[in-house]
């Protein structure tokens, strides 16, 4: 089964675990993929490693999920692809934030030193590069990913097109439909290998509907 598919299944049963809101952000912004800011020691148009972050947010609640994994991979199977998370973010734009520093944080722990994260996020890399914020939430959120950024030897955010991060962003809004299954005293595991995040929606759904 596609992870499409499951998507499609897992939406199925109850569209508001899914209603997000990823709002256009209105800019004079540069061609996608022009947009960026170098993070890392040294700079390099040629990372070994890229990886793909989005996020979904529901604003009624502020909640987020958020999802990364890398491009390609020659990784030994036991590091892991990426991963997801999910909690709460004040907005769609701090939500992006977070899944950039997750996917930071995670590309730290398998020992990578070169890497490239793609966001759809225009206004993301408008902020690290300078722009101000007003929520402090995002302030601290924009100074660890900085902080972050200069532990790698070469780390590039890059503003690419929503298409090229489209199955991140689909299972960021599984991580949502998860979050709110596990407030309503559903355990769920964290940090699942991306694979595992479909499996464990499917399985919820198919239990509670035996």
């Amino acid at each position: 089964m596609s992870s499409l598919h499951s998507h499609e299944v897992f939406q199925g049963e109850d569209d508001s675990l899914l209603a997000y809101l990823h709002p256009p952000e209105l800019s004079s912004s540069p061609p996608p993929g022009f947009h960026l800011i170098s993070l890392g020691l040294e700079w390099s148009s040629v990372p070994r490693y890229i990886i793909i972050s989005d996020a979904a947010w529901k604003n009624d609640e502020n909640r987020e999920g958020l999802d990364w994994s890398l491009l390609q991979t020659t990784l030994n199977d036991n590091v892991g692809k990426g991963g997801y998370d999910f909690g709460s973010a004040s907005s769609a734009v701090h939500a992006e934030a977070l899944a950039c520093l997750k996917s930071l944080k995670w590309a730290l722990k398998v020992h990578l030193t070169s890497v490239e994260v793609y966001t759809d996020s225009f206004n993301l890399v408008s902020m690290l590069q300078g722009d101000s914020t007003q929520d402090i939430r995002l302030v601290w959120t924009l100074k660890e990913i900085r902080n972050r950024g200069k532990l790698f030897t070469t780390c590039t955010i890059r503003k690419v097109d929503k298409n090229m991060v489209a199955g991140a962003h689909n299972k960021a809004q599984l991580a949502i439909g998860i979050l709110k299954n596990d407030a309503r005293g559903v355990a769920f595991p964290r940090f699942l290998p991306l694979d595992s995040l479909v499996a464990v929606c499917l399985i919820y759904f198919l239990k509670i509907n035996a």
